[in-house]
């Protein structure tokens, strides 16, 4: 149950508010009052901007709501703990570092291997059980390894020739259990929160490398791959919805369009 703090004002606590009050009011939005408790006379106002208080070096976000009764002057605070929003800046440090990783990858591998001919990078096996965020597979796959294997594998990175680069997964390893270690003992909310937040990240990195590529921009400038190389999140191990959705964030829809061999619908 959320802690009632009655009469904020006559508490110590009311010092550290007083002080920011300038700030408050200046960005506060405030819902329509609600009469609280089935009372008419009592109106309770939820302050949307979150207070933050630190103890010993502990700071907690909270809620602060407020109820008044008319004519009396008097004016109770509710302060409500709510679960801080999983660090952005990790999201932002793992978009960035995939970046990075991927793309040096990709060129390394088209160095170490000069006579096959990459026509495409995916992410996938994207674990998270809300105990343990995962990290993904990065997977590279060759025409000549297509060729063998038949097109209904072509969009398979299960069963491509580098299913699961393993120097992205060592470079990456250490942002994802950093990952973790900040949503643990979050709510599943949380959990969800960051695993949207992540593919989205995901699909942006892959329409940054497979531009780059394309248009042998930065890290790609020397580098030969297939005129049609793409990256993707082909996560064959979600069902539809899901796994076009996927697909279709990750690959720009003129893009798409042009792939052959397509085992997603248009």
């Amino acid at each position: 149950m959320a802690p009632y703090i009655p009469n904020l004002a006559r508490s110590p606590l009311f010092g550290l508010l007083r002080l920011s009050l300038p700030w408050f009011s200046a960005g506060l939005a405030e819902v329509s009052p609600k009469a609280r408790n089935s009372s008419p006379t009592r109106r309770h106002t939820t302050i949307r901007c979150p207070l933050r208080l630190g103890f010993c070096g502990i700071t907690t976000t909270f809620n602060l709501s407020r109820s008044r009764v008319p004519g009396s002057g008097c004016m109770d605070f509710y302060v409500r703990p709510v679960p801080e929003p999983f660090a952005m800046s990790l999201m932002h440090d793992i978009e960035v570092a995939w970046l990075r990783t991927a793309s040096a990858a990709i060129v390394s591998h088209v160095q170490s291997y000069p006579d096959d001919m990459f026509y495409a990078g995916s992410f996938w096996l994207c674990y998270v059980d809300h105990t343990v965020f995962g990290t993904p597979c990065f997977a590279l796959n060759t025409e000549k390894r297509s060729a063998a294997d038949g097109d209904d594998l072509r969009w398979s990175p299960a069963d491509w020739e580098f299913d699961c680069v393993g120097c992205t997964i060592e470079a990456m390893q250490p942002h994802y259990e950093a990952l973790s270690q900040n949503l643990s003992g979050r709510p599943e909310s949380d959990w969800d929160m960051a695993i949207e937040e992540h593919f989205s990240g995901l699909a942006r990195v892959c329409r940054q490398i497979t531009s780059a590529a394309r248009s042998r921009h930065g890290v790609f400038r020397d580098t030969v791959l297939h005129p049609d190389f793409v990256v993707g999140i082909f996560e064959f191990r979600e069902a539809d919805p899901l796994f076009t959705q996927l697909i279709r964030a990750s690959i720009a829809p003129e893009i798409l369009a042009t792939l052959p061999s397509p085992v997603w619908f248009p």
